[in-house]
């Protein structure tokens, strides 16, 4: 199966492209997201796509996108790429690999963890933009890379290939034509549809940057081993240290003792503020 290319230059036209298809981001969204997830992925092919631009670890995977693609070209034969990829059928099927070669791909990252070069040791919903890269392409293999870092120190790229499946393709087939259905679907839209999906963006992307600190964090613990450290660079400092005992006061056991004497003390405060609750299905 053929496929044809949508250069990144005429950036309105890449853009409509990608709101009427699906690409290997959406994919790996709907295959592995709830509800919310398709609710989003659905409110962003409508025209809303939040205001989310990229954090520390999305600009620092851009800068170092081309010196991982420069070692992967050398070694594997494939061209850098930065065009939307159109699949050859009759459904919008959309990719944009990071590199084209003669049925092969490649797909970079940039990670504060190790993976093991396994089909299982790879975040599943990277495997799913490999798998949905090699549909659209007619790639039968995919030169997986990735550049470990730590404190964005970048550590020793590794690769991987990645055979193309079949059975896996089909699955995310699958999906893709019940999104559609689902996109077919009369609703009439909420007023607040649109802000609850951009929230639900937001809320995927702060959490895998609290996902990215904690890894971060344990880093610093591993390091620190058993000592107490307490350190400053030019970005910020650190501290890590045992907190000393403190005493506090049992308002639980002390209610439960003494029922009658709390009540006594208990007071009701006016509300200062409307509360907003969000709950992200």
């Amino acid at each position: 199966m053929t496929y044809t290319t949508l250069d990144n230059a005429n950036r309105e036209e890449w853009l409509e492209q990608r709101r009427t298809g699906i690409t290997a981001t959406d994919i790996a969204r709907l295959h592995y997201g709830g509800p919310a997830a398709w609710e989003a992925v659905r409110a962003e092919k409508e025209g809303h796509d939040g205001d989310f631009h990229g954090n520390r670890f999305t600009e620092w995977g851009k800068a170092r996108e081309s010196e991982i693609m420069g070692l992967v070209s050398f070694g594997f034969d494939v061209e850098p790429n930065d065009k939307l990829c159109v699949y050859g059928g009759d459904e919008p099927w959309l990719a944009t690999p990071d590199g084209l070669g003669a049925g092969r791909n490649a797909e970079v990252k940039t990670t504060v963890k190790d993976w093991e070069p396994t089909i299982d040791g790879i975040p599943k919903k990277y495997l799913a933009q490999v798998d949905w890269s090699q549909l659209v392409t007619g790639a039968t293999e995919t030169v997986f890379a990735w550049e470990p870092h730590e404190n964005f120190v970048p550590g020793q790229i590794r690769t991987m290939i990645i055979e193309r499946n079949e059975d896996r393709i089909a699955e995310l087939v699958e999906t893709a034509h019940r999104f559609l259905a689902f996109m077919t679907e009369d609703r009439t839209p909420g007023e607040f549809d649109d802000l609850i999906a951009a929230y639900v963006v937001q809320d995927a992307v702060v959490k895998e940057a609290t996902a990215e600190l904690d890894a971060i964090k344990q880093q610093i613990k591993d390091r620190a081993g058993d000592r107490a450290v307490s350190a400053k660079s030019p970005f910020g400092s650190i501290s890590y240290a045992t907190p000393k005992p403190r005493v506090a006061f049992d308002s639980t056991g002390f209610r439960k003792d003494h029922p009658e004497i709390a009540a006594e003390y208990m007071k009701e405060s006016p509300a200062s503020a409307p509360v907003l609750r969000v709950t992200v299905k």
